[in-house]
């Protein structure tokens, strides 16, 4: 399913990098490059201080801080699938 994902989305990946990757591509000044780090500082800061003192996250996420462990990939997955299944009818299985 996220392999999937990751295929269907695959054409925004450069609109959604593109500011990231800006400073890399053109001239920048001190002072713009200050400014685009205070902005990723502004958002990445708060989101990683949540991550950190959630409880119970920490055997999700890789130790890179960054990347789902295995158990992280099957609790998004699973979750995904929960969502799926309240929007989408799923047919009967049969029971042996």
């Amino acid at each position: 399913m996220l392999v999937r994902l990751k295929e269907e989305t695959h054409v925004h990946h450069a609109d959604a990098d593109a500011d990231r990757l800006h400073p890399l591509a053109s001239a920048t000044s001190v002072a713009a490059y200050l400014h685009f780090l205070a902005r990723v500082h502004g958002f990445e800061s708060p989101l990683e201080t949540a991550l950190a003192i959630t409880p119970g996250l920490r055997p999700l996420i890789d130790l890179d801080g960054l990347h789902p462990t295995s158990a992280g990939y099957q609790l998004i997955a699973d979750t995904v699938f929960a969502s799926i299944k309240q929007v989408i009818e799923m047919p009967p299985r049969c029971v042996l």
